[in-house]
C-alpha cells in the first residue's frame, strides 16, 4: 500500500530560491514569502520514501503525481487524498494497470460520472 500527496512548503528566503521558485502571499496580512510545492510517493507499510519532488509552487500536485507513477511497482495500491480526482489520471492508472483509490466528494461531477458508468456496467 502507498500514498502519494503533496503540500506547499515554506522555504529560506535565500535570492537563489526566491528566483526559482518566487514569491506567494499567505493568508491574510501576511508577507509575501518563497514557497514551493513538496510532492511525497509514499510506502505506507515499510515507512520509506520512493519518490520525491520539490517544484514550484504553481505545479499541480496531479502532474507531480503522474510523474511518481513512473517508480510504481506492480501491485501497488497507491492512495490519494481530496484534490486529485481528474479523468485524466484515473485513465493514466488504468493504462499502467496500477490499482488507485482516491477521496473525492459525492457531489463532485467526476464522481456522479464514476456512479453512473458503475451502474450502467451492471
Amino acid at each position: 500500500m502507498c500514498a502519494i500527496d503533496g503540500t506547499s512548503i515554506r522555504l529560506p528566503e535565500e535570492k537563489a530560491l526566491t528566483n526559482y521558485f518566487s514569491t506567494h502571499s499567505g493568508r491574510n496580512k501576511q508577507a509575501k514569502c518563497t514557497m514551493g510545492m513538496a510532492s511525497v510517493f509514499y510506502d505506507v507499510m515499510n515507512h520509506l520514501v520512493i519518490d520525491s519532488t520539490l517544484q514550484r509552487n504553481k505545479m499541480s500536485e496531479r502532474l507531480c503525481a503522474a510523474e511518481h507513477l513512473n517508480f510504481s511497482q506492480k501491485n501497488d495500491l497507491i492512495v490519494y487524498d481530496r484534490g486529485y480526482p481528474a479523468h485524466w489520471l484515473y485513465q493514466l492508472h488504468q493504462q499502467r494497470n496500477i490499482h488507485f483509490c482516491m477521496r473525492l466528494r459525492l457531489s463532485q461531477t467526476i464522481a456522479k460520472d464514476l456512479l453512473t458508468q458503475r451502474n450502467e456496467s451492471k
